[in-house]
């Protein structure tokens, strides 16, 4: 599970050993960085941009860090999680017992940032996460252990956040107010189901057939039931949390089973390009949420890049499609050298320290650890809020390079997030 060292620009796994620019005599000390990815298996799409994120900020890594007076050369340590929560939790515990990280940083979902977070947590080892709803990330060990986490510090949105925006897409299509909501057992899933119950539906306005519990990996034909009681709902609006086989499978499935609904908002597995092309046209005006995107207005503090900037670069190096952790992973960076500065030591507490009362503009918006959400009343500290809207997938216009592109179709609560369309209702042949 572990790997050879590399250079940076070469390789997907590994050590990304970063020498100083001016002279690798001249530092003295090293500062080890740990980065646990799912580089391989269906989260797949989770860890496609982490190595051009690392190597896209090879200069900026050259130059190091000065901590206490002192220059630090920078090593990262990319890791492959396999999409696998116990290897996740390996691996991290890996850089922290072998390679002896001074701090960790994580993406990935909850089934790989949550393991990994939890592991960091055991260790007293400084981490900042991003790319799981808070609540998965909060309640991580269990649905009724809270997180009073010292060690431990993430910035994304939350579920309250998503919810104000899928609200805000079935407000654009007239439907029947009937809502079928397929949630899986894993670490999503579980958050999801008790956020989004029957009842919240109801206070929403909107019915729910909400269908609970089966497992990540269907087989094709596994589908059946909860297929069999949406169209008995008739259930014209679809809301998931799927990993992206399953949803492919159920999508499939449904059109052929004459279930077709209006409006479907489906987390998680409708954020990535590929998983839009495994549909093909079936695709079309699937919506899901929209955690960063090139037309986005942020800057970021380390490249000075803008979100187009650094989407129209990732493309070109690599010929593939924008996505969004893009955005969400160069942040991490940001957040990495803010926090050094700010701490300027090494020391974990000192690390944290700083962690608590950062404040700073990424590419992914601002970070904010000053502000917290709040779940019953408790405000979470080590959690901040970063902006979120709404997307929909539409074949891209002849010409194009891609077969299909997410717009941004509802900006509700981040007005000077541009959109670039209105929604749609789904279309059936």
């Amino acid at each position: 599970m572990g790997g050879a060292a590399v250079t940076a620009g070469v390789g997907m796994a590994g050590a990304f050993n970063l020498e100083t620019a001016s002279g690798a005599g001249a530092a003295t000390k090293v500062l080890k960085v740990g980065y646990v990815s799912p580089l391989t298996g269906p989260l797949a799409g989770f860890g496609g941009a982490d190595s051009y994120v690392i190597n896209s900020l090879a200069s900026v890594l050259k130059k190091g860090v000065m901590i206490g007076g002192q220059h630090h050369e920078i090593k990262i340590y990319l890791k492959d999680s396999q999409s696998v929560d116990s290897v996740a939790s390996s691996v991290a515990a890996q850089l922290i017992q072998h390679d002896k990280v001074d701090i960790m940083l994580v993406g990935g979902s909850p089934d790989n940032c949550n393991p990994v977070s939890s592991v960091c947590e055991a260790n007293a080892v400084p981490c900042i996460a991003t790319n799981s709803p808070y609540e998965s990330w909060y309640f991580r060990d269990s649905p009724t252990k809270t997180g009073n986490y010292k060690w431990t510090y993430l910035f994304f949105w939350g579920l309250p956040q998503l919810a104000a925006v899928y609200k805000d897409i079935w407000s654009k299509v007239s439907t029947n107010k009937q809502v079928g909501s397929m949630f899986p057992n894993d670490a999503d899933g579980d958050a999801y189901q008790a956020f989004f119950t029957s009842a919240y539906y109801r206070s929403l306005g909107y019915s729910a057939d909400v269908q609970y519990g089966y497992t990540d990996g269907v087989a094709p034909g596994g589908f059946a039931a909860q297929i069999s009681s949406f169209l008995g709902a008739n259930a014209d609006i679809f809301m998931a949390v799927p990993i992206p086989p399953d949803f492919t499978t159920f999508w499939n499935e449904a059109r052929s089973a004459g279930y077709h609904p209006k409006v479907a908002t489906v987390a998680k597995a409708m954020l990535f390009p590929s998983n839009a092309n495994a549909l093909g046209d079936l695709c079309i005006n699937v919506c899901s949420e929209v955690w960063w995107s090139p037309t986005h207005p942020y800057t970021s503090s380390l490249t000075k890049q803008s979100c187009q900037q650094l989407a129209d670069a990732y493309q070109k190096t690599t010929g593939n499609q924008w996505v969004a952790t893009l955005g969400l992973n160069h942040a991490m960076f940001e957040v990495l050298f803010a926090t050094l500065k700010k701490a300027n030591s090494v020391n974990n507490a000192a690390i944290v320290h700083a962690l608590s009362s950062l404040n700073i503009n990424t590419i992914a918006g601002p970070v904010n650890w000053t502000s917290n959400p709040e779940i019953g009343g408790k405000a979470l500290k080590n959690i901040t809020v970063t902006p979120l809207v709404g997307g929909q997938w539409r074949a891209s216009a002849p010409g194009s390079k891609f077969a299909y592109e997410q717009i941004v179709v509802t900006n509700a609560g981040f007005p000077h997030i541009p959109t670039g369309g209105t929604v749609q209702a789904i279309h059936y042949a």
